[in-house]
């Protein structure tokens, strides 16, 4: 859980020795970057709190420990406690998610070149971690590899998605992973990535979720033919 303070918003310029110095409520800073940063990692925080917790309890469940008195294997999740179930919780968290990405400072705000296009990454990467544990194993490969006896099977995790939630689910990891390999390629084409360990995995994460999706969903197939997944960022 978090639980710092957020640093002040007022630039380095208004903070000296002897205390801060008058500014205006819209003076421009470079702050306002981080603090929306900070809001982020916030968000992604209680979502890996939450999928987490989903994959604690499977794994308390089932395992040896399940009729341990000693375990605390009945501690509520403080975020699903204030939901009745999963669902309205990501339903939740997604759309402040979108309230995130559109409330994130202009370049007149900060007043430093920032590239607003990282904030949208950032949004769609967050959705890749959302939604992904959510994905059904194929059947298949059900059979085959008997997942449902692994701790990381998304379907052991919690209750498996209705046919309609499915879709869905596929439909915004496959636009996610489709949003975040364009956005890659447009910061690379302008030389504003950088090639790290992060970037890498970021990129096979969404590859790999977005090929996902178009195998197993034919929504997401029917889409791609009709050219209906939207296009924000061009080629």
């Amino acid at each position: 859980m978090i639980t710092t303070e957020f640093p002040s918003i007022i630039d380095d310029d208004y903070i000296t020795p002897e205390g801060f110095l008058p500014c205006k409520p819209s003076q421009p800073s470079y702050k306002y970057v981080s603090h929306h940063y900070f809001r982020l990692r916030l968000l992604q925080s209680e979502i890996l709190q939450v999928l987490q917790y989903q994959q604690a309890q499977h794994a308390r469940s089932g395992g040896a420990n399940a009729t341990n008195p000693w375990m605390l294997n009945n501690l509520p999740s403080p975020f699903l406690s204030q939901h009745g179930s999963f669902r309205s919780w990501r339903s939740d968290i997604d759309a402040r998610l979108g309230q995130w990405l559109e409330s994130a400072p202009t370049k007149t705000q900060t007043g430093v070149a920032f590239s607003t296009v990282i904030f949208e990454l950032n949004y769609w990467q967050c959705i890749i971690l959302l939604y992904r544990q959510s994905l059904s194993t194929p059947p298949q490969f059900e059979r085959e590899f008997n997942t449902s006896n692994e701790i990381n099977d998304p379907t052991a995790m919690h209750a498996k998605e209705a046919i309609g939630d499915e879709e869905k689910v596929f439909l915004k990891v496959a636009e996610a992973g489709q949003k975040v390999l364009r956005i890659y390629r447009k910061l690379h084409v302008v030389h504003l990535v950088s090639y790290t360990f992060l970037a890498t995995h970021n990129l096979f994460s969404a590859g790999i979720a977005f090929l996902f999706a178009i195998w197993h969903s034919p929504s997401v197939r029917r889409r791609l033919v009709s050219d209906v997944l939207p296009k924000s960022i061009p080629d």
